[in-house]
């Protein structure tokens, strides 16, 4: 009797344990979870030219604490939802260029994005890789020649504007307003 008790009891243990080491080995293999919070995300830089999917007109940041006592100084507002940015002085000659094929048309883009006072072209789909990542705009405009900005939050302060010129806005993207004088606009389809 005492036997078959720690036989099931072993049997438990075995079984939670393979549910964790599996756990474990898919985190691993694709690269955790996009939706959990990171502290790393990408900046504009426009160092080549104003293509969106260009990795080179981009650079990985990492948050640091910027605020008084150490804190984090977070964009938009301070609050903590997993599309806030919290920037911090970004430097182009130490931080490096993503990854080729981080972001690229349709694939979906597992980095926050911020884009600070710039022009800049998308010509192809913007997909996030779930709907708590997104791009913050200051200061910003977005000219998107074709295809949409689908899942995530796009959120926009600073008088930034996104111009839809033939693409279109996706019913599951989330418009954050952090300004009365920001905006976008779709241009109606001729024909």
């Amino acid at each position: 009797m005492l036997k078959n008790f720690y036989l099931k009891k072993s049997r438990i243990l075995l079984f939670a344990l393979l549910c964790f080491l599996s756990h474990e080995i898919y985190a691993q293999q694709s690269n955790g979870n996009p939706c959990n919070q990171s502290s790393t995300y990408l900046y504009w830089t426009g160092e080549e030219n104003n293509n969106f999917f260009n990795e080179n007109n981009w650079r990985v940041a990492v948050e640091r604490p910027s605020g008084p006592n150490g804190q984090l100084s977070c964009l938009p507002g301070s609050n903590s939802f997993p599309y806030t940015i919290c920037p911090r002085l970004h430097n182009n000659g130490n931080d490096r260029h993503p990854k080729a094929g981080d972001v690229d048309p349709d694939v979906p883009i597992r980095y926050n994005l911020l884009i600070d006072t710039a022009t800049v072209m998308a010509n192809g789909n913007i997909v996030f890789a779930c709907g708590q990542k997104g791009i913050t705009l200051r200061h910003t405009q977005l000219d998107m020649i074709g295809g949409t900005l689908s899942q995530g939050v796009l959120s926009l302060m600073n008088e930034s504007t996104v111009h839809f010129r033939a693409g279109s806005l996706s019913s599951n993207l989330f418009l954050n307003y952090l300004d009365a004088a920001s905006w976008v606009s779709a241009q109606a389809k001729s024909g």
